[in-house]
């Protein structure tokens, strides 16, 4: 019980399955959120074993809630105050950097990181390669200027992070000795 009342400001499966119900979301944004959340899960795992210190309890209920106002204007920002209004403002945080988010180049991989290369990693409720997924989005696109540069930002960002991510798995680059857990 004690360990509980310490991760109170973490969401539980059950809690983020009463958030979707009482939000009416959509079953193939939750198909696609589960997906995601199994792929950020597995990244904080390989992660952690590495060496770093990653909350993946808090990981995975941010990948869980990362969509819930998909269908919304500025989803990232409203989903976010949606479930930082609910008592979860980390997650919250989480949430409202999983489109667009600076990369930090020092080596270190941080929670935020993962749910944003995890979302990418996901088309619909399908895992993908980045080229895939930002392959698509540019077919999509061509013709609007703005929206490639925004899906070429987005692609560098996730690539480099996910770079990174691979190096530290590897053993390549050191894990930060201390992080967020």
């Amino acid at each position: 019980m004690l360990e509980r009342w310490k991760r109170r400001r973490v969401p539980s499966p059950a809690e983020c399955r009463a958030i979707y119900a009482m939000l009416d979301v959509d079953e193939r944004i939750l198909r696609h959120s589960r997906v995601v959340a199994d792929t950020a899960g597995n990244m904080a795992n390989d992660l952690n074993r590495a060496g770093c210190n990653l909350d993946k309890d808090l990981i995975v209920a941010a990948a869980l809630l990362h969509d819930i106002a998909r269908e919304r204007p500025d989803h990232a920002h409203q989903g976010a105050r949606l479930v930082a209004e609910l008592g979860f403002p980390e997650a919250g945080e989480l949430i409202s950097t999983h489109i667009d988010i600076p990369a930090h180049p020092n080596g270190e991989v941080n929670a935020a990181e993962v749910l944003y290369l995890a979302d990418k990693l996901v088309q619909e409720d399908k895992k993908v390669s980045l080229e895939k997924r930002f392959g698509s989005k540019l077919a999509v696109h061509m013709d609007d200027a703005r929206a490639v540069n925004k899906i070429i930002s987005r692609s560098s960002t996730a690539f480099y992070i996910e770079s990174r991510v691979a190096a530290l798995i590897q053993g390549r680059i050191n894990a930060p000795v201390s992080g967020k857990k």
